[in-house]
């Protein structure tokens, strides 16, 4: 991993709030024969830390990312693990995020990686059983699995399974993730019925370690408290104000996703994956739908132009149209005018033009936040997989990641997820009455800003013959400052009719 800082006041990696930051290491979908070979991969960045002098701002966010590893955090302690961290023997590295631990901390990180492994590999299965209530991994690197009944029946059957059956802890849920699910579609399903009552709903989603669905309404009060209630059941109303669509450089070519893009409109946004039409075979560029322009894409379909940096004559160069994006607003009020439209994911693909080269790699920014690929380094992409669990660690590759100038040491482009599936209200720009619903969310503490839509979200993983690869898991939307949202890779593929390419 390359350090940075040194003489400047500075802890590697630590100003980035990293991948760790929730206390989960990096990690992604391995099955348990190559789980050793990633732990072995991120053990091998491991080396000696340098002694800094740290400033009070970096002692305090050094205190706050350990408090959340659940590792001793007091500011002496702290202060003495920089300025002296031969004492501890510390490492810094990318199986610690770049910050300084101790060898028994490093190893705790480890086994939590293998925990996550196990996570990731279980949830698809799982997933079929009517009987199982969800799983989360916690700030403890302890894996909670539910199931309604039979729960020791098959906690014997699956801890014959998992690569660290110390850290799986079982619980009787009260209602199935299934269950809970069909609630939320119902919640959903209502919304237009809810607004023209007054209720804004902004947010639906399924808290794992609740059970129970929870419900954002904005300006809440007890009178709507009482009519989401007595409508759904029991739910968990909460005050939430509407979210906001991030706004939407350099010439890319060939193109690749993580880069910047504009529309006719001069809007910008982020590229996304490479992907290819499964019926035609023709290559395609996605970002995020809302990114088209508003005639023609977020009231009326396709047709947006895209642009990536500058010809020879320094005019735009354009790269291709759209010819889908599922951020329409098909509905119209009649007595209010107002539009609206819902879909599975906030996504666009755009053909592109004859004489556009791309390739399959991602623009990964900044070293400090995945401890492996180096700022603007063309990191190759290995696979596409969307499934997450809450506790999964992905990265977000945006045009204003912190690697990138403008986004600075205050932003973290890697976090981790905090909720899975959950529907998400949009209104389409300040002041308008249209909203549009994502319906299947992902919600994660990383960081994006203006220009970051369709950002690539990623997760890393190591293979014995190619090594360091990115993991497409999916794309950004928007959201206030540590509840991102991201669209679901697998989804994404399946509204646009694409494969995405990682060759």
């Amino acid at each position: 991993m390359k350090v940075k800082g040194i003489g400047e006041d500075e802890l590697p990696g630590a100003r980035y709030l990293t991948m760790l930051a929730a206390g989960v290491v990096a990690s992604a979908t391995f099955v348990a024969a190559t789980g050793g070979a990633l732990a072995a991969g991120l053990g091998d960045t491991l080396r000696p830390a340098k002694p800094l002098e740290p400033s009070a701002a970096i002692i305090k966010e050094v205190v706050e990312a350990r408090k959340r590893f659940g590792f001793r955090h007091d500011e002496d302690y702290v202060r003495e693990l920089l300025t002296h961290p031969e004492r501890f023997g510390a490492v810094s590295g990318a199986i610690t995020g770049g910050h300084y631990a101790t060898p028994a901390e490093a190893k705790e990180l480890e086994t939590r990686l293998r925990v996550q492994d196990d996570a990731l590999r279980m949830v698809r299965d799982l997933r079929e059983d009517p009987t199982f209530g969800g799983m989360h991994v916690d700030k403890d690197g302890v894996l909670n699995i539910g199931f309604t009944r039979d729960t020791r029946a098959k906690t014997r059957e699956l801890l014959r399974k998992v690569d660290v059956p110390e850290r799986i802890r079982f619980f009787t849920a009260r209602r199935s993730l299934a269950d809970l699910e069909t609630q939320k579609r119902e919640i959903v399903d209502a919304l237009d019925e809810l607004r023209a009552k007054g209720i804004e709903v902004s947010e639906v989603g399924v808290t794992v370690a609740d059970n129970i669905v929870r419900v954002g309404v904005v300006d809440l009060d007890a009178k709507k408290r009482a009519v989401i209630i007595s409508r759904f059941g029991s739910v968990d109303v909460f005050e939430k104000t509407l979210d906001e669509l991030d706004l939407r450089s350099d010439t890319a070519d060939p193109m690749r996703a993580g880069v910047s893009i504009t529309n006719q409109s001069n809007g910008t946004c982020t590229s996304n994956w490479k992907a290819r039409d499964r019926d035609t075979g023709d290559l395609v560029m996605l970002t995020a739908g809302h990114c088209a322009v508003d005639v023609d894409g977020t009231l009326g379909g396709p047709g947006t132009v895209v642009f990536q940096g500058v010809n020879d004559d320094l005019s735009p160069r354009k790269v291709g149209v759209s010819d889908q994006t599922t951020w329409t607003f098909p509905v119209i009020n009649i007595v209010t005018g107002a539009r609206s439209g819902a879909a599975p994911v906030d996504a666009m693909r755009v053909p592109f033009l004859s004489g556009i080269a791309s390739l399959p790699w991602l623009y990964a920014y900044d070293d400090g936040n995945s401890g492996v690929f180096a700022n603007g380094e063309e990191a190759p992409v290995g696979g596409a997989d969307g499934t997450v669990v809450v506790g999964t660690a992905v990265c977000s590759a945006g045009q204003f990641s912190p690697g990138n100038q403008v986004g600075g040491g205050d932003f973290k482009n890697c976090g981790t997820v905090s909720s899975v599936n959950v529907a998400r209200t949009f209104v389409r720009q300040t002041g308008s009455p249209d909203r549009f619903v994502l319906q299947n969310a992902n919600i994660a503490d990383y960081v994006a800003i203006g220009g970051d839509s369709g950002a690539p979200i990623w997760r890393l993983e190591y293979d014995d013959s190619s090594g360091w690869e990115a993991i497409a898991v999916g794309h950004h939307s928007g959201g206030p400052t540590g509840s991102e949202i991201f669209n679901d890779v697998d989804r994404v593929e399946d509204a646009l009719n694409v494969d995405i390419v990682h060759f």
